[in-house]
This record gives C-alpha cells, structure tokens and sequence, in this order.
C-alpha cells in the first residue's frame, strides 16, 4: 500500500511538472529586418500582403490598421492570440497583446503563456520575410479575394491514411504504429459520417477535399515517466481544388501507455475529435492569390 502510495504521488509531482513545462515566458519579437541586411525597403501595401500570406497557416486574419501597425489575431483550433506588429520601410516587431486557451499568467511580475504560443510568432515572422510580397511592384501584389464557401451539406473527404511530413518519425514508428490510419479513422467515427474516408490518397478527388498532414510530433515510451508526447497536424480545406479555410492543431499526453505506438493512439484519438468537431469558416477571411 505504502508503496502504491509513492507511486501515486511520483506520478502526479511529475503530471504536476508536465504541465508547468508548457509554460515559457511570453516571447515579444524586437525589430527585424525584412531582408535580413536593411538595404531594402517596403511599402506599407507590401508588408500587408505579406502579412496576410503569412497568417495563412494561424487561420489568422488582420483586424485593426493602424499608421505603422497592424492588430493581428491568430487563431488555429480553439487557441487565439492577438498580437500587435509595428512595422515601417524597413523591417517590423511583434508585440503579445493578448490570448485565449493559451494558459496565460503573470508571475512575480513575468508573463507567462503556453510554448506553442512563441513557436507561433516565430514562423509568423519567418513567413513575413520570407514572402515575395514584400518586393513585388505594386501592380503585381496579390490581391485578397474570397475563399470558396464551405458547403455544410456535402461529405468531407479525406485520406484513409493521413500522411506524415518527411522526416518525422523513424521507418520503424511509420511500418510499427499506423500513426496516419489511427489518426483518419479517429476523425471519421466522430464525424457522425460527415467525413468519409476514400483511400491513401486523395489525388483526383472533387468536391469538399480535406488534405492533413502531420508536421511535426515527439513519440516516446515510458508513460507518464517519459515526459510529454505530442502531434501537431496542418489542414487545408479545399473544395473543387479552391481552398475553403485552414488549421492547426496540436495535442500531448503525459500518459498513453508504456510505448509510442501506444502514447501516439490516444494523441490520434483526440486529434480525430479535434478536427471532427472543426467549423470551417463559409466564406469567411481572405487568401492571398492572383
């Protein structure tokens, strides 16, 4: 019993310390240069269209202009972050302004958020400079247009085996743990047939396409003892090959069992609930294209 005890209290000291890990102090991203030397300038309309290219993956969108600012909302599955980015010919900054879902807290007088949160400036800002946007002349810049709307009465395809992003996992995870097929038939059973799986690739499929892929993850044995697990996938909602909206999600566990297969199934099945219960937007927000 005494033992069992121990046991219990190893395990929640180390859910306890779990937990805190996801916690990093909030990150404000200080003056960058468009070009990385500042020998080139952009206009005001530039950096807006790269702007918007750049939020695409976040399903972010600009949602107050200021002279030499823009408010920005990112806002991937249920997370939601609102930043300020100051900007003028030369380069720009990134300010936290405020979130939600995102475990922010002030302690002893740090800012504290959840780690994805300054992952996500950081690709923000890397999308920023590295979009061609920035050196297009004027008549050239891609102009935002609609995105098609969504159909909420037609099926959702997707792939009965979701892809995994080159380099992530090892062959013996790929041959061993079905990470993709978990993860396709998670979110068709909690569809309630909305969403129908049509085989391992969707190439020359029509309608309402849903394309997944899992970008990143980190998959250990061991339990609760082994630290957390995790798997961020990316979607992309097409519907006629014109994208409709887009995502990302992510989700760890402390626990799932003493294997990675194991650890990765029960992240596949909250994944699948995740995008099972995602509202794509109908019309809504804008994509940058010509």
């Amino acid at each position: 019993m005494r033992t069992q005890k121990l046991l219990l209290m190893v395990l929640f000291m180390l859910g306890s310390f779990a937990a805190e890990a996801k916690l990093a102090p909030v990150e404000n991203l200080g003056f960058r240069q468009f070009d990385g030397e500042g020998q080139r300038t952009a206009a005001p309309a530039n950096v807006k269209a790269a702007v918007i290219e750049a939020l695409g993956p976040f399903h972010g969108s600009i949602t107050e202009e200021r002279p030499g600012a823009l408010i920005l909302r990112l806002a991937p599955r249920t997370h939601v972050a609102n930043v300020r980015l100051d900007y003028d010919s030369k380069g720009f900054s990134i300010t936290y302004l405020s979130s939600e879902n995102l475990d922010y807290v002030k302690k002893k007088g740090t800012d504290y958020i959840h780690g994805n949160y300054n992952e996500w400036v950081r690709r923000l800002a890397n999308g920023i400079t590295g979009s061609q946007q920035l050196w297009l002349p004027s008549e050239q810049l891609a102009s935002p247009k609609p995105r098609k709307a969504f159909d909420p009465g037609s099926p959702i395809l997707i792939a009965a085996d979701i892809p995994l992003a080159p380099g992530i996992g090892s062959e013996e995870f790929r041959q061993q743990c079905s990470l993709g097929r978990l993860l396709s038939d998670s979110i068709v059973d909690n569809s309630n047939g909305k969403i129908k799986a049509v085989g391992s690739s969707l190439s020359g499929q029509s309608g309402q396409v849903l394309e997944i892929t899992v970008i990143n993850m980190h998959a250990v044995g061991g339990g609760g003892f082994s630290g957390p697990k995790w798997a961020r996938i990316q979607g992309r909602l097409l519907r006629d090959g014109e994208l409709v909206d887009n995502f990302e999600m992510q989700r760890t566990t402390t626990a799932g069992g003493f294997t990675a297969c194991s650890a990765m199934a029960k992240v596949a099945r909250a994944l699948g609930e995740d995008v099972a219960g995602w509202k794509p937007t109908a019309g809504v927000g804008v994509v940058t294209g010509k």
